[in-house]
């Protein structure tokens, strides 16, 4: 998107969050004890920083924000509301972090697996239909089997590992069946996952995905829905 907008004669600042650098290396030090705030202080020293380049109108400052973005962009937004113009949520996270959670967690896959990938209606998805297509099933296929799989996967392009992982931990060892059963596997691994995180002890981070830090400083935000209506209308699109 950065490169995008540069080639049509836009100024962009992108810039690594906190504690993430090149290539996604993480310092587990600074990532791990980084909270939404910091990340929302980070926010509106960057655009400082924009505005003070010669190359920019400081009058037409737009802000972009993706998935977590959208709740740092608004605050933003509103804590310097003559120095931005517009901006711009894409993935919006609206809702508290429980809701959304809950969605992205459970909802969003179990439904995707019953609408898009149980092809024949039998409540089953096939692990030879995965293994043919990983990208396709990558919704789910990140909770049934272990990361170190996936990045060796990406890397080799090999998808046997993900077949063989697979029917090791869910093909029907007396049938022989290589499915996987919606209801009575997928979905209670779906529940587990989401009961992790809401329980906020995690012990340590979890890559990208978050850290306990992190969890509990956004899960006491007031939702984004609910401050939105305190920036301009001229400001959101």
């Amino acid at each position: 998107m950065a490169q995008y907008l540069s080639e049509r004669g836009f100024a962009v600042l992108r810039y690594d969050k906190r504690g993430v650098g090149a290539n996604l290396t993480i310092n587990p030090n600074v990532w791990g004890n980084t909270t939404v705030n910091d990340l929302i202080q980070d926010s509106k020293k960057a655009l400082n920083v924009l505005i003070q380049q010669p190359e920019v109108d400081p009058k037409r400052i737009s802000i972009i924000g993706h998935s977590e973005g959208t709740v740092i962009a608004p605050r933003v937004a509103i804590d310097n509301s003559t120095k931005v113009k517009n901006i711009i949520l894409m993935g919006i996270g609206a809702q508290n972090l429980r809701d959304l959670l809950y969605y992205q967690t459970i909802s969003l896959p179990s439904e995707y697996a019953t609408q898009v990938l149980d092809r024949n209606h039998t409540g089953l998805i096939s692990i030879q239909q995965i293994s043919k297509n990983p990208f396709r099933y990558s919704l789910v296929l990140n909770l049934l089997v272990p990361s170190s799989v996936l990045h060796t996967f990406l890397r080799t392009n090999n998808t046997k590992i993900i077949t063989n992982t697979l029917e090791k931990d869910f093909a029907n060892n007396v049938t022989k069946t290589s499915y996987i059963s919606i209801d009575k596997q997928l979905k209670p691994l779906l529940i587990k996952k989401y009961e992790n995180l809401t329980a906020l002890n995690l012990s340590k981070c979890n890559n990208l995905e978050g850290c306990p830090v992190w969890y509990r400083s956004l899960s006491s935000l007031i939702p984004t829905l609910s401050i939105i209506g305190n920036v301009s209308n001229l400001q959101v699109s």
